[in-house]
Parts: structure tokens; sequence; C-alpha cells
């Protein structure tokens, strides 16, 4: 074939796989006060042992933080569904895609930004006792589960994960 016949076209680039979160599987929650009304309030994300980005060959073997979560299996929907109510699909600009969102019974949405943004965030301490003061919760599930979200590492080694209770 000449070169004046090649055609990128004639390519399909291979396609990667979702992204997968590694267990075990974490539900953390801590509290915080709601931006609009000021009350204390639960607020859950998730985390897991080690992720494998879709666009990385290999997984890292640290803690993550999830967030931004834009999807997961049903299995693990149904499994926040059934003990965090508050935490659900929601978006904060009608242009942007829906992300599980902590809200208040006000009916206050804590977007990620908030939650985890800027180092003394919820999810974010700024000391390494503000890590071993989220509640963890071990989630039933034994294999990765793909996931789309963003990400952040740091703090895992701050957790006593022994400790996590069964969800």
């Amino acid at each position: 074939m000449a070169d004046a016949e090649f055609d990128d076209d004639d390519y399909e680039e291979e396609e990667s796989g979702p992204s997968l979160a590694m267990p075990p599987l974490y539900v953390l929650r801590t509290t915080t006060r709601c931006p609009k009304c000021g009350e204390a309030m639960n607020v859950y994300t998730l985390g897991c042992a080690a992720f494998h980005d879709a666009e990385t060959s290999f997984p890292i073997k640290q803690f993550h933080f999830l967030c931004l979560i834009r999807s997961v299996p049903e299995p693990v929907l149904n499994l926040l569904k059934a003990k965090c109510p508050g935490f659900y699909h929601d978006h904060t600009e009608e242009e942007e895609p829906p992300y599980l969102m902590n809200h208040c019974d006000c009916g206050g949405g804590l977007d990620d930004n908030y939650l985890h943004g800027d180092i003394g965030a919820a999810f974010w301490p700024d000391t390494p006792e503000g890590y071993r003061r989220f509640k963890l919760f071990r989630l039933p599930i034994n294999e990765a589960i793909p996931v789309e979200c963003s990400y952040m590492l740091g703090g895992g080694e701050e957790m006593d994960f022994a400790k996590a209770e069964p969800w």
C-alpha cells in the first residue's frame, strides 16, 4: 500500500475498558455542616484499596478516595440507597453529567468540590487525626467493579481498615 493510500480510519483504537475500583471497597462516613441550613449531617463517599484507571496499564495499589462518581454497578447503588438515602445522583449545573452527591434533609446539595475540593474539607482532612475520624464500612463486594469517577490519593495510611464495620 502506498503512503497516499494510508487512511487512519482503517485502524480502530483498542478499547481500554472501564476504570476499576479494586477490593476491598469501603463507604466512608464523616460529618460536616450543610452550607444551606448550617445543620450538622453525615456525608458519604466511596473508597477502594487499589484503583485501575482505564488509561493506565496496571492498578495503583494505594487507598483511593473516589469522587465525582458518575457510575457504579446497580448492586453498589442499591447498597448505598439502603443506608445513605441522601447520597444519590444529582448535578450542580444542568449541562454537567450527574454524579453521586450528598444531600441534606433541607434539600441542599453538597457537591464534591465542597466535600473533597480543598485541604480541610470533609474528605480531605488537614491532619492525620482527621483521617482517623472517618467511620469505615466494608462493602460486601469481593471483585473489582467498573466505575466512572475521579479520585484522590493519600490519607489511607492514617486509617485503621481493620476496624471497618461490615456494611
